[in-house]
């Protein structure tokens, strides 16, 4: 491959990164987070099937009779956006491979060693009560993709019902690079989540 054909594949993965870290790309990440989902769960699927709601919507994805209400949760204080909109300036106007002075890494604090568990089960505490889901959540399917680092994996031992059942939510999940779990699944669930629940995927 040519010099300008590797400069150029550079620059086109650093607009696609800009774009879905961007406001605008946030309606394609929610739908990758369920296409994950549904991966890790063997589930099939058509994209087509996968829709997204605007965004003043109780729902955030659509998929048969799933409504997705999707958090991350990343490392604290972390400035993902502005790392990529200042690595595609330093890139887009580069000419040769030599002429690319990446931004230095924003400084933050490495985050403490926590579980997954702890964090997908705080989370889904503070939003049960929100005033934002009180009268909707009992027919929303929560959704966590953790992208924070040093959380250990979710274990079969971790897992109780009990935790997430008075939280109010039709069902919970959470999934990450490496597996996703179905921890709580109401009556009300799509059946998918109620087969799978408790189970670990990865």
């Amino acid at each position: 491959m040519e010099e300008h054909e590797i400069l150029q594949n550079i620059k086109d993965a650093a607009q696609d990164a800009l774009y879905f870290y961007s406001n605008r790309g946030k309606e394609e990440r929610e739908r990758w987070v369920v296409k994950e989902l549904l991966k890790f769960l063997g589930i099939p699927h058509e994209n087509s099937e996968i829709i997204s709601h605007e965004q003043n919507s109780k729902t955030d994805v659509e998929f048969r009779k799933c409504s997705f209400q999707i958090k991350e949760i990343p490392d604290p204080c972390i400035l993902r956006s502005k790392y990529y909109k200042d690595q595609y300036n330093a890139i887009k106007s580069a000419r040769k491979l030599e002429d690319i002075e990446l931004p230095a890494t924003v400084a933050q604090d490495t985050p403490e060693i926590t579980r997954m568990y702890d964090l997908v089960l705080l989370e889904s505490q503070k939003l049960s009560e929100s005033d934002v889901y009180l009268t909707t959540k009992n027919e929303l399917d929560l959704v966590f993709y953790v992208t924070r680092t040093r959380a250990s994996l979710v274990s079969n031992e971790e897992i109780n019902a009990k935790d997430f059942v008075n939280l109010g939510w039709r069902s919970i999940s959470c999934l990450n690079a490496k597996q996703a779990v179905v921890l709580f699944a109401s009556k009300k669930a799509p059946a998918f989540f109620k087969t799978n629940e408790r189970q670990i995927f990865g």
